[in-house]
């Protein structure tokens, strides 16, 4: 049945970028629909790792700093959805190991790359020794290892269901199952969304719809700098748990998860809207994941997955107005990086639509810069 509706702001997408600005805005008093094409948290932010660890970062010097907040953000955010919901996220502390072979990719340049983008300060190398003294499961043959032992990681799902309970009981409204299919622009403003069912009447809206954000912002003759890139996962377990950091090599990591399974990701796919897993891509992450920690070839595959990441062109996210459009913004773009920079994105949003000085410089992120 259709409904009339009317809001401060209507954000569109319930990922955890999204979802984290529906809870930043309604703990601020803004009345807020927070509409859903599927169900909330049930595309990229579902099929993610829920590493707090930004591996591949991007070099850009302030990109660290957005990092190293979003970061920062989540022990907070932790504990003020605990306190509200009842609903703990599992955010745990856990390092990361990186190692590398000498003979084989990656090398130690490349172990290397994966750990120092990141904004965190400890990491080091450590020897083989060390490195099989904490995780002794690994390939004999390493030739050592970086190490962050304040990485952590999060339970992603959970995350977002806990943003979105706490979001709805601060007032916000939750559409599932309503694409976004017409915005009403008047003078430069955009004025009424249909989405799903609804005609909803909205002062501000926010595009966080990810990989899908680039096709809404055509519906209002905007374009988004952003695609799809896959990403399929598979999932083991071991008895009792033989993995107790996180395992990063290359693209490949090991993400140890409750009552002993592993998590084995990823691969990056550049395949458009196709969520499909696939024969090629599951034997890559199963041979990786015996590359890595050989025990693991006998383990059972609980399931398989895949998600699609939203990309740029120059690995950065969009935060910023959407163009000329006076009240229409838009956040998206965050690759891999979605999860631990929902928080900060979700300040810097509040910010933006607030019209208050940011935490944060935003100029790199804006929606008219050069590309990279």
């Amino acid at each position: 049945m259709s409904e009339n509706l009317s809001t401060d702001v209507l954000i569109v997408g319930a990922g955890a970028v999204g979802s984290a600005l529906a809870f930043e805005l309604s703990r601020h008093g803004h009345a807020c629909v927070l509409a859903e094409r599927g169900r909330p948290g049930r595309e990229s932010s579902w099929a993610a790792a829920g590493v707090l660890f930004p591996a591949h970062g991007h070099p850009e010097p302030a990109f660290r700093d957005l990092l190293r907040r979003g970061y920062e953000l989540h022990r907070e955010t932790a504990d003020l959805l605990l306190e509200e919901t009842g609903i703990d996220v599992g955010l745990r502390r856990c390092g990361v190991v990186a190692p590398f072979w000498e003979s084989a990719a990656p090398s130690r340049a490349e172990s290397w790359e994966t750990v120092e983008p990141s904004p965190f300060e400890d990491a080091r190398e450590i020897s083989r020794e060390e490195a099989l003294e904490r995780e002794p499961t690994l390939a004999p043959d390493i030739a050592g290892a970086f190490l962050c032992e304040e990485a952590s990681q999060i339970h992603n799902p959970t995350y977002v269901e806990a943003l979105v309970t706490a979001a709805a009981r601060r007032g916000t409204t939750i559409l599932d199952g309503a694409p976004l299919t017409e915005v009403q622009v008047e003078s430069g403003r955009g004025v009424v969304a249909k989405v799903g069912a609804h005609r909803v009447a909205f002062d501000r809206m926010v595009i966080c719809a990810g990989a899908w954000s680039a096709e809404l912002g055509g519906l209002v003759s905007h374009p988004i700098d952003v695609e799809p890139v896959r990403g399929q996962v598979l999932l083991t377990e071991t008895f009792p748990q033989q993995i107790r950091h996180i395992v990063m090599a290359g693209e490949a990591y090991l993400v140890p998860r409750p009552a002993g399974r592993i998590l084995v990701g990823s691969t990056v796919e550049h395949v458009g809207f196709d969520k499909r897993n696939t024969i090629e891509g599951i034997e890559y992450l199963a041979r990786e994941a015996r590359r890595i920690a050989p025990f693991l070839a006998s383990r059972p595959v609980i399931k398989t997955w895949s998600g699609l990441r939203p990309g740029s062109s120059d690995a950065l996210p969009t935060m910023d107005r959407l163009g000329d459009l006076e009240n229409v913004f838009v956040s998206t773009g965050h690759y891999r990086s979605g999860v631990i920079l929902s928080t900060i994105a979700a300040r810097l949003m509040g910010s933006l639509l607030e019209d208050t000085k940011p935490e944060l410089s935003m100029n790199p992120y804006r929606y008219r810069r050069s590309k990279g």
